[in-house]
C-alpha cells in the first residue's frame, strides 16, 4: 500500500516538473520573441499595432535620424463650418514638430540628432548622410471625436468620443534608401481633464505625441 502511494506521489511530482519546464521554456520563449527584433510581419508586437521589419539594423550605427515632411492627403477633413475643421487643419500643420519633438525625448539621449522635417524635394541629398536614418509615412486619419460624447462620459478615460491619429512610416537606410521596417500605429485619447475632457487641439497633439513616443521606443529595440 506504501509503495502505491509512493509511486503515485512520484508520479505526480514527475508530471508537475514536466509541465513546470514546459510552461517555463513557453513563457522564456515569447519573452525573447517580444523582446528581439526579427525579419517578419508582426501585430500587436511590444504595443505596436502592425510592423513589418524587412531587414535587421543597428540603431548604434546611426548618428541621425530625419523625418520627411509627413502626407497629410489622405486625412478626411470635418466640413468647414464643423467646430472640429480648425483644430485638424491646425494639428496636421502641427504633426511633424510634435512627432519629432516626441521621439527626441526618447533618441537624444542616447547621442541620437533629430533633425528637423524634410520636404520631398530636400529627401534626395540627406542620401548622402552615410550614418542617418529617414522617416517617410503619411497620416491615415486626424478624427477629433465628439466633445459631445466625452461630455456625456464625464471624461472617462478610453470612454467613447476619444480622438483618433493613425500613421503609416517607413524607416529606410539613408546610404543605401533600402526600407529597414514599416510600421502603422493608432492612438486613441479621451484625455481625461474633467467633464468633457480635453480640448480637441490638445487630445490631437496628445494622439501625434504618443505615436512619436512609440515609434521611438520602437528604434530603440534595434539597440
Amino acid at each position: 500500500m506504501n509503495c502505491c502511494r509512493v509511486r503515485n506521489h512520484m508520479l505526480k511530482m514527475r508530471r508537475f516538473v514536466f509541465f513546470f519546464i514546459c510552461g517555463f521554456a513557453f513563457i522564456n520563449s515569447m519573452v525573447l520573441s517580444a523582446a528581439t527584433p526579427k525579419i517578419g510581419t508582426y501585430t500587436k508586437w511590444n504595443g505596436i499595432d502592425t510592423i513589418e521589419i524587412k531587414q535587421l539594423f543597428l540603431l548604434n550605427d546611426y548618428s541621425a535620424i530625419k523625418l520627411v515632411a509627413l502626407d497629410i492627403k489622405a486625412v478626411e477633413l470635418p466640413e468647414k463650418d464643423d467646430n472640429t475643421y480648425e483644430p485638424v487643419v491646425n494639428a496636421l500643420a502641427a504633426v511633424d514638430e510634435v512627432l519629432l519633438s516626441a521621439m527626441k525625448e526618447n533618441l537624444e539621449t542616447i547621442g541620437i540628432e533629430m533633425a528637423e522635417a524634410v520636404t520631398q524635394s530636400s529627401e534626395a541629398p540627406a542620401a548622402s548622410s552615410p550614418k542617418a536614418l529617414i522617416i517617410r509615412g503619411q497620416v491615415m486619419k486626424m478624427n477629433p471625436g465628439s466633445a459631445a460624447a466625452r461630455l456625456w462620459a464625464g471624461g472617462m478615460l478610453g470612454g467613447p468620443g476619444g480622438s483618433r491619429v493613425e500613421i503609416r512610416c517607413e524607416v529606410a537606410d539613408a546610404q543605401t534608401g533600402q526600407v529597414l521596417l514599416t510600421m502603422t500605429q493608432a492612438s486613441y485619447k479621451t484625455g481625461g481633464g474633467g467633464i468633457g475632457g480635453l480640448s480637441y487641439d490638445r487630445l490631437l497633439k496628445n494622439n501625434t505625441k504618443a505615436i512619436g513616443k512609440d515609434l521611438a521606443k520602437l528604434l530603440l529595440r534595434f539597440k
